[in-house]
C-alpha cells in the first residue's frame, strides 16, 4: 500500500480546508498578491499543492454510483448483529441490583 509522506499529507489536509471553507488554491494566491505580499509558500509547496488538487478533481470527476437498494436493511441487520455480539451478560441472581442504595455513600 502506497502511504502519503508528511509533507504530502500536509498539502492534502490544506487543499481539504480550502475546499472545506469554499475557497480554492487560486483564491488563497490571489489573496495575497491582492494584499501585497507574495505568497510564502515555498516553489516546490506551491507544487504539490497544484498536484494535490488536480489529483482531487481527478477523483471528483468520476461518476459517483447510487448506493444499493438494500443499503438501509443491510445497514440495520449488521448493527443488530453487533449488538448481539456484544450484549451484556445477564445479572446472575435474577435481577439487577440496586446501584442506586440509601445506605452506600455516594460521591
Amino acid at each position: 500500500m502506497l502511504r502519503l509522506n508528511d509533507d504530502d499529507s500536509r498539502a492534502v489536509d490544506t487543499i481539504l480546508d480550502l475546499r472545506a471553507s469554499g475557497k480554492k488554491l487560486a483564491d488563497r494566491e490571489v489573496a495575497a498578491a491582492d494584499a501585497g505580499s507574495a505568497p510564502t509558500l515555498p516553489t516546490d509547496v506551491q507544487t504539490r499543492l497544484k498536484t494535490v488538487a488536480s489529483l482531487l478533481g481527478l477523483l471528483e470527476a468520476l461518476p459517483a454510483d447510487d448506493p444499493p437498494g438494500n443499503l438501509v436493511i443491510r445497514t440495520l441487520r449488521a448493527v443488530e448483529n453487533h449488538a448481539q455480539l456484544h450484549a451484556p451478560e445477564p445479572w446472575p441472581f435474577g435481577t439487577s441490583p440496586d446501584l442506586i442504595d440509601d445506605l452506600r455513600p455516594q460521591a
